[in-house]
Order: structure tokens, then C-alpha cells, then sequence
């Protein structure tokens, strides 16, 4: 409730206009170690830390694509879909 207007208000501001604030699509890369003593790159794990505007926005989107997808997408190349 106390949040929920501002959500709706930037969500549907993103579908009217199509532009998405540079502080909303801003993601902080943290690198984990894989292994105690890392040397390589392949030695990390990478984890994206999404604003949760962006996060519903995605959302969003995913949900209203997924009907299309199994008519685009090769079923060789769906693996690991859920639909």
C-alpha cells in the first residue's frame, strides 16, 4: 500500500512511452568466488543485482511473450522452457 502507486505509476509509464529511467536499468555486478584461491575468470560466479522495478518490469514482459514463444522458438532450442 504504501509503495504500490509508485510501482503502477513507473511500470505503466515504461508500456506508454517505451523509456525506462537510467536508475532503474542500472545493475551492480558482484564476482563470488568459485574456488578458495581464484585465478581465472572462470573462477567466479557472477550475480546481478537488479533494481526491483526492472525486475517487475522483465516480468512483465516474460509473462507476455511466453504464449508466443513454443511458435518461434525451435523445440531443439527450448531445453529448459516451462511452457
Amino acid at each position: 500500500d504504501i509503495v504500490g502507486e509508485d510501482v503502477i505509476s513507473v511500470v505503466q509509464e515504461f508500456f506508454r512511452s517505451g523509456l525506462l529511467l537510467k536508475e532503474v536499468n542500472a545493475i551492480i555486478l558482484a564476482l563470488v568466488h568459485k574456488v578458495p584461491n581464484p585465478s581465472k575468470m572462470k573462477d567466479f560466479r557472477s550475480i546481478s543485482c537488479c533494481n526491483t522495478l526492472y525486475k517487475i518490469i522483465a516480468k512483465i514482459i516474460a509473462n507476455r511473450i511466453k504464449p508466443c514463444l513454443p511458435d518461434i522458438i525451435s523445440p531443439s532450442q527450448s531445453g529448459f522452457c516451462d511452457w
